[in-house]
């Protein structure tokens, strides 16, 4: 590495997991983690960065896909948590986050840069993650 060099260069995203492991119809609450492979520090000065959850339909309910907003709350040093409350929920539905095809994390004018230089911006590529899914039950 370069002389001086502290960080390992842009943070990327190791991983992706939903913080609820299971979630019924009545709920209406989503709560997913981002793990980056190393610190990242967010400003919402400007905006919320955001990553959408997406939902296959198989209710046929027609819900659409899920937005939610980066919290403070339950994040560390490498793991930033997303959530979204007031949802509608349909049970069978299939909630996809990460993976493939999948949604990025949006910055929505707010910064996610790496904590060791304060400047470099992380990769946002939720989609290079391996896709984590949860079946909504009744």
């Amino acid at each position: 590495g370069s002389a001086g060099r502290t960080g390992l260069g842009a943070p990327t995203i190791s991983s992706v997991k939903f913080v609820t492991a299971s979630l019924a119809a009545a709920d209406d609450t989503i709560t997913v983690d981002v793990v980056f492979n190393e610190g990242v520090t967010v400003d919402t000065t400007g905006g919320t960065p955001t990553i959408v959850v997406a939902n296959g339909d198989e209710s046929g309910d027609a819900n659409g896909n899920y937005t939610l907003s980066y919290t403070g709350t339950g994040s560390t040093k490498n793991r930033k948590r997303f959530t979204a409350t007031g949802l509608t929920l349909s049970a069978t539905d299939v909630l996809t986050l990460g993976g493939v095809g999948q949604a990025d994390i949006v910055l929505n004018s707010g910064t996610m840069v790496d904590t060791a230089d304060g400047s470099t911006n992380a990769e946002l590529t939720a989609s290079d993650a391996t896709a984590v899914t949860v079946t909504v039950a009744a």
